[in-house]
């Protein structure tokens, strides 16, 4: 999932190629600019932190953190223990540890305490 973020402002460049973007220090890709924006697509794995933008050789840093926030859901199971095959909900772990991403919407997830190896297959709705 790519997220883009407008940055409003004074005395950017106009070009898109005129400003310079990081985000907690990792640089972002400038998509459009103008004189009082700059949309900026977020790097991978910049977390949240600072944004700093240099224009003309001149910095600018953020007065505050941009909050960059990830979204959590569960792909198999409800939280009870146990060793259960099944659709979503239905199916129970006993400590999964580990997850590899295998390709075609696979993924295998290490059930420890179950001395399994897991296998869940990713459904597009």
């Amino acid at each position: 999932m790519d997220a883009t973020v407008v940055i409003h402002g004074t005395n950017f460049s106009a070009s898109a190629t005129g400003n310079i973007v990081t985000i907690n220090g990792i640089p972002a890709t400038v998509i459009s600019a103008s004189s009082t924006s700059i949309s900026v697509k977020v790097p991978a794995h910049a977390g949240s932190g600072k944004i700093s933008v240099i224009v003309d050789g001149k910095r600018v840093n953020s007065a505050t953190d941009l909050i960059y926030l990830y979204t959590v859901v569960t792909l198999a199971g409800d939280g009870r223990f146990g060793f259960k095959d099944g659709a979503g909900p239905e199916a129970e772990f006993n400590s999964p540890n580990s997850i590899a991403y295998a390709g075609a919407g696979n993924l295998y997830v290490a059930d420890v305490i179950n001395n399994r190896i897991r296998k869940i297959t990713l459904q597009v709705l």
